[in-house]
Order: structure tokens, then sequence, then C-alpha cells
């Protein structure tokens, strides 16, 4: 459809002209009126902006059990299949229905969660994920422990395959326990200074800019701590730009580059969510410097961050952690 229009890219890279949407909800809406007229391409650009912002990854959000999968606590799991049909069949083409859902099955799956809002923030928190962190040294330590786990694994004998597929989940892991080792961090330090409580919520985008009445000021500064809690059990910890903000705004810890880890990320999303395989449908190999070199990385991070903040509270001179 030719409209001349000025295209909207979202944050996924679909161009949407504006008069496709509807203007004043959240999340945004597909004018039906221009998606019965709009090409192919159109079509299926808007129906996957209307999708993501609505549905994610799971594991951005939702709670794992290594028995179970993900436990769906926020509702769903919702199949890109079934809910574009409901939405848009008979309104938007089936080919453009199938290219959208195609797209997003071969990006994360036929299970996605729903995307919550910051609205919601005061039901985020739940005592049953939280992470109690009973010393500074214990998210490093935790660390150390689950990388030499992880490194273990790697000695176990079978055949090419099995070792292979060995690899994949040590590579996998090394970055969880990153993950863990830095929500520890905050978690600890929030609960330990108050200025990092204050810091989270005034210099990071970790809350949003909710609305709150004038007489609700006090009962929602009582809950403020456990709030930032919430959001930190929801908070994506291998989104790297995000982190860094977190990390530099929110701990006052100087500039990080964890930008770096951004490969591997990939990776491990193809390990993880594509069962092995690329999007083009290639298995994942992992050679071993792959690992020795992510394991680096992850080492690196870790202690420099460590040390960091002990240094930042006075807490040592200049002895230092190390692996």
């Amino acid at each position: 459809m030719g409209t001349g229009s000025r295209l909207i890219e979202d944050d996924w890279g679909h161009n949407v002209p504006p008069d496709a949407l509807v203007y004043g909800t959240d999340p945004p809406e597909v004018r039906d009126s221009w998606l019965r007229v709009a090409d192919d391409d159109e079509q299926a650009g808007a129906i996957l902006l209307w999708f993501k912002t609505r549905y994610e990854d799971p594991a951005n959000c939702t709670p794992y059990n290594r028995d179970e999968g993900y436990v769906f606590i926020y509702g769903g799991p919702y199949s890109p299949g079934d809910t574009i049909a409901d939405r848009f069949a008979g309104i938007a083409s089936e080919a453009a229905m199938d290219r959208a859902i195609h797209d997003l099955q071969m990006e994360v799956g036929d299970q996605w969660s729903p995307i919550r809002h910051h609205a919601d923030s005061e039901f985020d928190y739940d005592e049953r994920y939280d992470v109690p962190v009973t010393s500074e040294d214990a998210p490093l330590e935790r660390l150390r422990e689950r990388i030499e786990a992880g490194q273990a694994v790697l000695s176990l004998q079978g055949d090419a395959s099995v070792k292979a597929f060995a690899t994949m989940l040590v590579f996998s892991s090394f970055i969880s326990a990153f993950e863990a080792f830095l929500w520890e961090t905050v978690e600890f330090w929030l609960e330990r200074d108050p200025v990092v409580l204050r810091n989270i919520v005034a210099n990071t985008s970790l809350m949003g800019d909710e609305k709150i009445l004038l007489r609700e000021i006090f009962s929602r500064h009582d809950r403020l701590k456990e709030q930032v809690k919430g959001q930190l059990q929801t908070f994506i910890w291998h989104r790297w730009d995000k982190v860094e903000r977190l990390l530099i705004d929110g701990l006052q810890l100087p500039s990080l580059s964890l930008a770096r880890l951004q490969p591997a990320t990939l990776k491990r999303h193809d390990i993880v969510h594509r069962s092995g395989h690329n999007v083009a449908g290639t298995p994942v190999s992992i050679a071993p410097d792959e690992i020795n070199s992510l394991r680096a990385q992850i080492e690196s991070f870790a202690v420099d961050i460590f040390n960091q903040l002990k240094r930042r509270n006075g807490l040592f001179g200049s002895d230092a952690a190390d692996f």
C-alpha cells in the first residue's frame, strides 16, 4: 500500500506507517481499516508489532523449573498461531499472518509469555523467587562454585554427540551463572545501602515513570524496596546495555563494557531456545577456546565489579579479589 507516509520503525525493525496505529492505547493497537487495504509486507510488520508489544520470550520474565520447564505464573503460554488468528483472521491476509507466525516461531517458538507493564509493579514481588544474599562475598563465591561445577562437566566421558551437547550446556550455564551473580550483587547492595535504593529509583529506568497520587506517597514509600526487588526478579539480566546502566547509575560503578558478551549471549539463545540450532537451522558448535574465552570474560567482569563495589564502600584498601 503506497501511503507515502513516514514509516515508524519499532524496536524490532518492523516499519509500520503511522496511520496504521490507533494512538492513545498502550500497548499500541492496529487500525483494522488500514490493515484491510495494506499489502502483505505491511500487514506482517503490523502484526509483529502488535504481538511483540504484548508478548515476549519467557526467558526474559518467567521462572524456569529444571523438571517442568517454564512456569507461566503471569499467564499463558500463548501461541503466535492461535493469538494472531484470534485477532486478525478475516482482516489480514493468510499470507501475512503465516509470515508473522513463522518469524515468531523461529525466534522463540510456540510458547510466549505476556508482557507486564510498570503499572502492575506493586504486584511484581514474589518472595518465592527472591535471592537472599548474606554477605558481600557471597555472589562471587557462588559464581566460582557454578563455574567450577560447569567446568567439571566438561571432563565427563561419552561419545562425540554427548560431549558436544555437554559443551553447549556448560557454555550456556556460564552466562546464566554471571546473570545470577549480577542479580545477587545488586540485591545485596539494595538491602545494605539506602543510597542504592534511591539511585535505582531516581537514576535508572527500572521503575519507569509511573505516576502516583499524593495520598499514596507514604504507603508507596514503605513498599518501595519491595517493588524494586520485584522489578529485579523480572529484569532481563542479559540485556547488557540495560545492566550497564543499572550498575553505573544505580550502584555508581565506572563505565563497563558488558556488550562484549553479546556474541556469546546470542549463541546461548540458539542453544536454549532453538535446541542448539541457529535461525538458519544449522547446528551450533562450541570450540574449546570459546569456552575458555567466555569463562575468562565472565571472571574478569565479576572480579572487577566485586572489587569496585568493595572499594567504593571502603570495605578494603588496596587488596582485591581474584579467581
